[in-house]
């Protein structure tokens, strides 16, 4: 491809093409298809979905337990909606939220929490300070240690991201995948 500049001359033309957003949004996508939205506990926008059994005898008890953990950092959502328990129920593993709490009266009299995490139909039953620290764990095991981002001179560019649990992943040549290993 070339063309004819003002002294006559066959030149090459040069474009420079800087999409930085545009890549990134692609790269997101990439992480949503491949993770089929349900993202690792530490990037997933809500962590924990409290669902109190009746809002009539459980909720202050569940906005209780949501301070506790929000102070701690976790990212937590209360589902107090006029709706059946199971509704709401499948509706937190639909929505693909890592942990879902289920308040009842043994939980508020006890001050435990009844636990599921998603694609798993087992319960389990802690207290409310054993829960924080298991969500913390988790949540610290998937923290990001190293980024590291090389454009070439050519203008494609590599991106590799490891984490604290030894997960890694590399998006090369743009944004086509070299290799992503199961980050969660």
């Amino acid at each position: 491809l070339t063309y004819i500049d003002e002294e006559g001359k066959k030149v090459r033309p040069v474009v420079i093409h800087r999409a930085i957003l545009g890549s990134l949004d692609r790269f997101i996508a990439f992480l949503l298809e491949e993770t089929k939205g349900a993202l690792p506990l530490w990037l997933a926008p809500v962590q924990v979905n409290i669902i109190p059994v009746s809002s009539e005898h459980q909720l202050d008890y569940a906005y209780e337990v949501k301070e506790i953990l929000e102070k701690s950092g976790i990212r937590v959502e209360v589902d107090a909606r006029n709706e059946k328990l199971g509704y709401r129920m499948r509706e937190s593993q639909t929505k693909k939220i890592p942990y879902t709490l289920v308040l009842g009266d043994n939980e508020k009299e006890n001050k435990t929490v009844t636990y599921r995490k998603h694609g798993s139909s087992d319960k389990e039953t802690l207290s409310i300070d054993d829960f924080k620290e298991l969500v913390l764990t988790q949540t610290l095991s998937g923290t990001v240690l190293t980024k590291k981002f090389t454009i070439y001179p050519d203008g494609h560019y590599d991106l590799s991201v490891s984490t604290t649990n030894d997960k890694q992943f590399f998006i090369t040549n743009g944004f086509r995948p070299n290799v992503l290993a199961d980050m969660y």
